[in-house]
């Protein structure tokens, strides 16, 4: 009896653990120091896939508004499934820029590592989905869902503008933004994304930190990116951290075997009760 009930107990876990644990695809540290370019380095965890950057992003972190000329992006390959939570988290600082700005999130289109404005999360090279757009003069804020059915037309990537709620952080804070993408559904019109923004540290991130709230996503089918953009020529700064985890949704089986255990487990209880 009592490895019947271990056997149970060791299913039952397994089954909540397999849906409850994150995997991480992409998990970078930058180091500083690193002076080399960007473009053509390890993105993802297993080494599957490099990053495609504009020139003056480095591998170190670093982009410089003026070495990267008009406009340019840093963006690994990526193409989101249903059944699926992904969470899209990076550390930015900008140290200059007035009102020029920076993009952080889900795109369309692969950076083309060149230095022009279609290629800023805005235009047909590189298009926002869910992404933050944050000027460095603290002027504008604002987590964007794009449109790809408006390619034709001036700036796809701001299909659908929500300006951030709240005072913080600011752009001359070091910041903690998150793109929550929900994929459950297997419908991809039905795909949704909530933007979080907090000052750089330790805690983690709340309810208390959404700065936009869920939002359907008008080209969710079109995500084939995650990366961050140089609006224009005078944005210098950081990226510290970048990262993107996945986290299952059970199937419906799934569940009917949780319940299954559980009801094992209690109908072997009950009766060791009686006795």
């Amino acid at each position: 009896m009592k490895f019947f009930k271990s056997c149970l107990f060791i299913i039952l876990f397994g089954v909540i653990q397999s849906h409850a644990n994150a995997t991480d695809i992409i998990d970078i540290t930058f180091d500083s120091t690193a002076l080399g370019s960007l473009n053509g380095k390890p993105g993802y965890t297993d080494g599957s896939v490099d990053w495609v950057a504009s020139s003056g992003i480095t591998e170190g972190g670093s982009f410089d508004g003026v070495a990267v000329g008009s406009a340019g992006t840093a963006t690994l390959g990526f193409n989101p499934v249903s059944k699926q939570i992904y969470t899209l988290d990076g550390t930015f600082e900008i140290t200059s820029g007035g009102g020029d700005w920076l993009g952080f999130g889900f795109v369309s289109g692969q950076s083309i590592s060149s230095t022009k404005s279609a290629n800023r999360f805005l235009g047909v090279d590189t298009t926002g989905i869910a992404w933050s757009l944050i000027k460095a003069d603290n002027s504008l804020r604002e987590g964007n869902v794009g449109d790809t059915n408006l390619l034709d037309e001036n700036n796809p990537g701001l299909g659908d503008r929500h300006v951030w709620s709240g005072t913080s952080p600011s752009s001359t804070d070091i910041m903690d933004l998150r793109i929550v993408l929900d994929a459950s559904k297997d419908n991809k019109s039905e795909w949704t994304a909530t933007w979080y923004a907090k000052v750089n540290g330790p805690d983690q991130f709340s309810d208390d930190d959404i700065v936009v709230s869920t939002k359907t996503l008008l080209s969710a089918g079109s995500i084939d990116a995650v990366g961050f953009a140089v609006g224009d020529g005078s944005v210098g700064g950081s990226v510290r951290s970048f990262s993107l985890s996945s986290s299952a949704i059970p199937e419906l089986n799934s569940y009917a075997l949780i319940l299954a255990c559980f009801s094992l487990i209690c109908v072997t209880l009950r009766r060791r009760c009686k006795f």
